[in-house]
């Protein structure tokens, strides 16, 4: 069923990719469209960094994470399935990366240490997350003061939806983010509804926060 649900997610963000393509080719084609460098920026990633990566999936972030933040730095990532979180760290070994961390998080927790991360994204995945706003308020403890919360999902076509069907449709108004974060005590940097559009023609919303 959860591998169903991340399907049906890559579907609707245009990411899944024909059994064709290899997944080098899949992620080529997201990073022309994901600009992952400003998601970076925007995080506070820099080298010798602590950088959790919630919502990993196959991590597309964390194998581009690991170099930017490089030996001196670590990345944590996290996902609450426990056989795409083995993947993953078969993935990163496969790949010679030392300095990643793959952590099986809880429903309504991401299970990061207090006070630790830089930074922290959210890519694609905070629509699946029933539980966000004790999501938030952990990431919110996990994060230094004054260390930044990137979210970066796929926004609704359709006007006047409830959150219940923007989530059945993989899809997360950056306005329910927004008040989500604030209920966690984050303080908003930036809002931007059209961030980047997939090949699909999918729009995705970021917004930024900060631990005061």
């Amino acid at each position: 069923m959860k591998r169903a649900v991340r399907i049906a997610a890559l579907v609707v963000a245009g990411i899944w990719c024909l059994p064709a393509f290899s997944r080098a080719q899949s992620e080529q084609l997201r990073e022309s469209w994901q600009r992952v460098p400003d998601l970076f920026a925007a995080a506070g990633v820099h080298a010798g960094a602590t950088i959790a990566d919630v919502g990993a999936g196959d991590g597309f972030l964390t194998v581009r994470l690991a170099p930017a933040v490089g030996p001196g730095g670590r990345v944590y990532a996290v996902d609450v399935d426990a056989t795409v979180a083995d993947n993953l760290r078969k993935r990163v070994a496969a790949a010679g990366i030392t300095n990643v961390t793959v952590v099986v998080g809880a429903e309504d927790d991401p299970r990061l240490p207090v006070a630790a991360l830089d930074g922290a994204l959210i890519l694609n995945a905070y629509h699946e997350m029933a539980q966000g706003i004790s999501v938030l308020k952990h990431l919110y403890d996990a994060l230094k003061p004054g260390g930044h919360l990137v979210l970066c999902e796929p926004t609704p076509p359709k006007p006047n939806q409830s959150r219940r069907a923007q989530m059945d449709d993989h899809v997360l108004d950056p306005a329910l983010i927004l008040e989500d974060l604030q209920a966690a005590g984050f303080q908003v940097l930036d809002r931007q509804d059209l961030f980047a559009t997939n090949l699909g023609g999918n729009h995705f919303g970021f917004v930024v926060a900060k631990r005061p």
